[in-house]
């Protein structure tokens, strides 16, 4: 909430809850002006961690229309399905579920070439939470 997309999402989104992945087998990126987070699947997937961040409830019209434009959908990057751990209110581990949710992938090939070759350029965002380096 608060970033300078969340706007894209609509008024009717509804938010669902904090989230993180059930599988730690993704790495989180950014570019070293913060302005380009990249998910990706880590590779040996033991190198990986949890993604940490928020659920929301959209309309397909919304994801279509709206959000994969902005990520490129499916070029850029690609919407994949995973597998996560949502807290309802007050993160109490009884307010825990397990769901699924779209989590945005980066796809492009040149892309993924310049973060496998320039390292220093896409730091990795530890503890796998976007809004901790904010």
């Amino acid at each position: 909430r608060g970033h300078r997309n969340h706007y894209r999402l609509g008024t009717a989104a509804q938010f669902v809850g904090a989230a993180r992945t059930r599988d730690a087998t993704y790495y989180l990126g950014n570019n070293a002006d913060a302005s380009y987070p990249f998910a990706v699947v880590a590779l040996p997937p033991t190198s990986g961690e949890t993604l940490t961040g928020e659920v929301y409830a959209v309309s397909t019209a919304t994801l279509q229309d709206s959000l994969d434009p902005l990520e490129g959908h499916p070029d850029y990057y690609r919407r994949r399905r995973v597998a996560v751990v949502v807290t309802r209110g007050g993160g109490r581990p009884e307010a825990e579920e397990s769901s699924s949710a779209w989590l945005y992938f980066l796809e492009d090939a040149g892309a993924l070439r310049d973060v496998e070759a320039r390292p220093d350029a896409y730091p990795r965002i530890e503890g796998g939470d976007y809004n901790s380096i904010f």
